[in-house]
């Protein structure tokens, strides 16, 4: 894997910069609640893949992903399957489903990407779409102490995306400042 490769990250917290408010919330806990993790630009987050993508985290052998589905452009596989989703009326069951449909066509593209770069080495993906996942796959995983409940991380979780914002007002801007705080599903 190839270290660190420069690109504009909109969120900047205690030294670091991130995609989102929630990524850098997400890298908090991560370092809070698993023993051993420390955050590095290209070993642990935002591992280089390929020539153009990276994954945001890597725990030993096993890539995260937090991408919750927002249906934004970048959800789709295409600027077309984005448009026709766009221009149609859905039910709120039509579009849970393309949420899981979704979701599991990004992850299957992170897969692929994984497979090519590592080639024989062994490795795992985790993609999470939201907190509750995030908590079940991957704190549970692999925090080797008793873990406070979801819902108290959960809080953590709101009250980290505060400091984040707050942090940015201060000093630099985010991609999406007034983007709500995720709540745990």
């Amino acid at each position: 894997m190839r270290q660190g490769r420069a690109r504009n990250r909109d969120t900047h917290f205690n030294g670091q910069d991130y995609d989102s408010v929630q990524e850098a919330s997400i890298a908090t806990l991560l370092e809070r609640y698993i023993d051993g993790f420390v955050l590095e630009n290209g070993v642990t987050h935002q591992v280089n893949v390929g020539t153009s993508s990276s994954i945001d985290f890597r725990i030993g052998q096993t890539f995260f992903e937090w991408h919750p589905i927002t249906f934004r452009p970048k959800d789709f596989k295409s600027d077309v399957a984005y448009e026709q989703h766009r221009n149609t009326k859905m039910t709120r069951e039509e579009k849970l489903e393309l949420e899981k449909v979704l979701a599991g066509d990004y992850h299957q593209r992170r897969f692929n990407l994984l497979t090519e770069e590592m080639q024989n080495e062994p490795f795992d993906l985790i993609s999470t779409q939201t907190f509750g996942q995030f908590y079940s796959q991957v704190l549970q995983r692999f925090s080797s102490t008793e873990l406070p409940t979801e819902s108290e991380i959960a809080k953590e979780f709101g009250v980290i995306q505060q400091e984040v914002r707050a942090q940015n007002r201060d000093g630099a801007k985010t991609k999406n400042p007034k983007r709500k705080t995720l709540p745990p599903s």
